[in-house]
C-alpha cells in the first residue's frame, strides 16, 4: 500500500505509554535483576571477590538480554493493537484454519505436567480484491473449541496495511452466545 496512516506525535506518545503499561510488570523484574546485578558487580568488586562479580555481569546482562531482545518486539505488537483498535475499519474474515500448539513439559523437581498450550486461529479477508491472511491467538479451550473452519468472525484492520488486523474477540463472543440461546 502507497498510502501511509498519519499519526500525530502525541497520539503516537498516548499509544507508546499504553503498550510499555502493558509490559510494565516484566519492565520492573527486569529493572529489579538489572539493579540486582549492577549492585553484586559494585559491592563484589570492592570487596575483591571476583566470583560474585562475574556472577553480578551474569545477572544483568540476561536482564540487559531480555529487555534488549523481547521488550521491544512486545512493546511493538501491543502499539500496533492500539493504532488498530483506534484507526482500524470493520470487517469480516473466515476462519480458514486451527491449530493448537502443545509445550506442556514435566518438571524435573515436581515431576507434575506443565501445561503450556496456544490456541490459533488463520483467517482471511479481501479488502481491494486482495485476500489478507493472519493467525490470532485464542485464549482458552473452551472458546477455542466453539470456532469452526468457514466461520465469519468480526475483525479489524489498517486500510493502510491490512497485513495489520486483530479479531473482535469481544463482539465474536458476543455472537457466538447469541446463536447459543437462538
Amino acid at each position: 500500500m502507497t498510502n501511509k496512516l498519519k499519526i500525530s506525535f502525541s497520539r503516537k506518545i498516548k499509544f507508546i505509554q499504553i503498550a510499555i503499561k502493558k509490559n510494565g510488570g516484566i519492565l520492573i523484574l527486569l529493572s529489579f535483576f538489572l539493579f540486582l546485578g549492577i549492585a553484586m558487580i559494585w559491592f563484589s568488586y570492592r570487596a575483591g571477590v571476583l566470583l560474585m562479580v562475574a556472577f553480578g555481569i551474569f545477572v544483568t546482562g540476561m536482564a540487559l538480554f531480555t529487555i534488549v531482545y523481547t521488550i521491544p518486539s512486545s512493546i511493538m505488537y501491543y502499539y500496533e493493537k492500539e493504532v488498530i483498535k483506534k484507526y482500524g475499519a470493520f470487517t469480516t474474515a473466515v476462519i480458514t484454519k486451527k491449530e493448537i500448539e502443545d509445550h506442556s513439559y514435566i518438571d524435573d523437581e515436581t515431576k507434575k505436567k506443565v501445561e503450556e498450550v496456544t490456541y490459533l486461529i488463520e483467517y482471511t479477508f479481501e479488502y481491494n480484491y486482495k485476500h489478507f491472511s493472519t493467525f490470532s491467538i485464542v485464549e482458552n479451550k473452551e472458546f477455542y473449541d466453539q470456532l469452526t473452519i468457514g466461520l465469519d468472525i468480526p475483525i479489524k484492520y489498517l486500510k493502510t496495511n491490512p497485513n495489520k488486523s486483530s479479531v473482535r474477540m469481544r463482539k465474536l463472543k458476543n455472537s457466538l452466545k447469541k446463536k447459543e440461546f437462538a
